[in-house]
C-alpha cells in the first residue's frame, strides 16, 4: 500500500536526497553516486544483475504520496515493453527511507542525454536527422502500443552506449491521462496538455519543439501556432517542413509519425520499409499501459565531444512457416538453436518470398519454476522484425497468468533472428506472432509471420 507523507516531509526530500547516498533499497539496490534530483524525485547510480551480468543501472526515487498509487501497477506494465530505441525498465519496487516511503524503479543507466549537449552547442544537420531515426522509430512504437510518451523534450532523449534512446518511466495514457498532466507541463507540452488532454499529436508537437532547440540550440519563445513564426527562417529543409508541421496550434492538422518519417527519409516512399511505418500498423491485442521520466542530468559536458564522436547521434540506428508447419521446440536444456526450415521458401503470385526463423531462443526457465506449472503456461508475443532480419520490437498478446513467466518470454524474444521476406530480391520488414506453451517437462513455440501477408 502507498502510505501517506506530510507535505513538510515531501518539502523536505530534496535536502535529503543527497543523504541517502550509500544506503541499500530492500536489501537490492546500493543507491551509488546521486545523479539528478527535484522536489519530487532523485535518480542515484546503481547496479542490476548477477555476476557476468551485472551492469550499471539507474534508479529513481518518488515519495510514495497520495495519487501515486497506479505507479508500481504502471511500471509493472511498462516493463514488459521493448524497443532497441526505449530505455529499458528492469525492476520497481517500495522501500522506507528514515521513515519516509518511497516508490523507486531500476532503469537502464544513460551516461548522457541531449539537454546537456545543447549549452556547449547545436546539433549539425546531419546529427538531427541521426538522432531523429531512432525517436521517431521509438514514437512510432508506443503509438503503436496506444501509449503516447508525454513528456518528450531534450533531457528524455539518452545516450545509452551507442544507441539513442528515449525515456519509458512515465509513459502516458491517453485513455486515462494522469491527474498532473496539466502541471506537468513545460515549454515542451503541446497547448492540449494544459486543458488535460493527450493524444499521440501531443508527442508530435513535443517532437518539433525538441527539433528546434537542437537545431537552434534552444526553444524560442512563442505561443500558440508556432507555423509562422521568424524562429525557422534560419532552419534547413527537411527539417523546415517537419518543424512547421508539427509546431500547429490545432492537434488535427499536425503531421504523423509516419509522415514526419516518410518526409525525412523520402527515397525509401516506394518501398514503406521502414520499421517505423512498420510499428505504425501494429496493434496491441490487449489493454495497454501507462506513463514517462524526470529530468535527468547524469554527466559533465566533458563527455559531450566523445559522445559524439562514439556515436550518440550516430545511432545504431524468414522465409515464413505457417505455425502446423514449423516444428515446436522442446526440452528444458535447450535455450538456443537455429531454426531448421521445414518446406522451402514459397513466391506468391505477387512476388513475395516469405520469411522464416533463422534462430529461435526459447526462456530460461527455472526448474523450481518449473514445478510450479499445472498444464501449460501460455504467452504470446508479437515482434516488429526489421529488414535485415532482426527484432526491433515487441510486445505482449497474451502476457499469461505470471509475470516471471511473461519477463523470461520477452527477455527471449529479443534474441531471436529471421531470413526476411523479400520482393523482387529486396528484403522486407515483417511482424511475427511467437506462440509460447511453457510446460513441466519442455517449452513448446509456434511462429508465425503476420506481415506482409502471403
Amino acid at each position: 500500500m502507498v502510505g501517506n507523507m506530510s507535505a513538510t516531509a515531501v518539502s523536505r526530500t530534496v535536502e535529503t536526497w543527497r543523504q541517502w547516498t550509500g544506503r541499500v533499497l530492500n536489501g537490492k539496490y546500493r543507491l551509488g553516486q546521486y545523479l539528478d534530483g527535484s522536489n519530487h524525485s532523485a535518480v542515484f547510480l546503481t547496479e542490476y544483475g548477477r555476476g557476468e551480468d551485472r551492469r550499471k543501472a539507474a534508479v529513481k526515487l518518488i515519495p510514495a504520496v497520495p495519487g501515486e498509487e497506479g505507479r508500481l501497477s504502471r511500471w509493472e506494465m511498462d516493463q514488459g515493453l521493448w524497443h532497441p530505441h526505449l530505455l529499458r525498465i528492469f525492476d520497481k519496487g517500495q522501500c522506507e527511507l528514515e521513515d519516509t516511503r518511497l516508490l523507486y524503479v531500476v532503469m537502464e543507466y544513460a551516461e548522457e542525454d541531449l539537454s546537456q549537449i545543447l549549452p556547449a552547442r547545436p546539433l549539425t544537420a546531419q546529427e538531427v536527422r541521426e538522432m531523429l531515426k531512432p525517436v521517431l522509430e521509438a514514437l512510432a512504437y508506443l503509438h503503436g502500443q496506444r501509449l503516447v510518451h508525454g513528456h518528450l523534450q531534450p533531457a528524455n532523449i539518452l545516450a545509452v552506449q551507442d544507441q539513442v534512446k528515449i525515456s519509458s518511466d512515465n509513459l502516458v495514457d491517453p485513455l486515462h491521462p494522469p491527474a498532473t498532466l496539466s502541471s506537468d507541463a513545460n515549454s515542451y507540452s503541446a497547448p492540449e496538455l494544459k486543458a488535460g488532454r493527450v493524444s499521440s499529436a501531443s508527442d508530435v508537437w513535443s517532437l518539433g519543439g525538441t527539433l528546434v532547440a537542437a537545431l537552434m540550440q534552444g526553444l524560442p519563445r512563442a505561443n500558440g501556432d508556432r507555423r509562422n513564426s521568424s524562429i525557422f527562417e534560419t532552419i534547413p529543409q527537411p527539417f523546415l517542413d517537419i518543424a512547421r508541421n508539427c509546431l500547429l496550434a490545432d492537434e488535427t492538422r499536425r503531421w504523423t509519425i509516419r509522415q514526419i518519417s516518410e518526409h525525412l527519409e523520402p527515397v525509401s516512399l516506394p518501398r514503406m520499409q521502414s520499421v517505423v511505418t512498420q510499428a505504425v500498423a501494429m496493434q496491441r491485442a490487449v489493454s495497454p499501459p501507462p506513463r514517462k521520466i524526470a529530468k535527468r542530468n547524469y554527466v559533465p559536458l566533458a563527455v559531450v565531444a566523445a559522445l559524439v564522436i562514439a556515436g550518440f547521434i550516430g545511432t545504431k540506428l524468414s522465409r515464413q512457416s505457417s505455425p502446423s508447419a514449423v516444428k515446436p521446440v522442446a526440452g528444458v536444456q535447450q535455450t538456443s538453436s537455429p531454426a531448421s526450415r521445414t518446406e522451402p521458401a514459397r513466391a506468391t503470385a505477387a512476388g513475395l518470398v516469405s520469411g522464416a526463423v533463422a534462430q529461435q531462443v526459447l526462456p530460461d526457465i527455472s526448474r523450481g519454476a518449473r514445478n510450479t506449472i499445472h498444464g501449460k503456461i501460455r504467452v504470446i508475443v508479437r515482434l516488429s522484425v526489421d529488414p535485415t532480419g532482426n527484432v526491433a520490437g515487441a510486445a505482449f498478446q497474451v502476457r499469461g497468468p505470471s509475470n516471471y513467466f511473461a519477463r523470461k518470454t520477452m527477455e527471449a524474444t529479443r534474441d531471436w533472428k529471421f531470413t526476411p521476406p523479400e520482393i523482387d530480391g529486396k528484403p522486407l520488414a515483417s511482424e511475427w506472432s511467437l506462440r509460447f506453451a511453457i510446460g513441466r517437462a519442455e517449452t513448446e513455440v509456434y511462429p508465425s509471420q503476420i506481415a506482409p501477408a502471403r
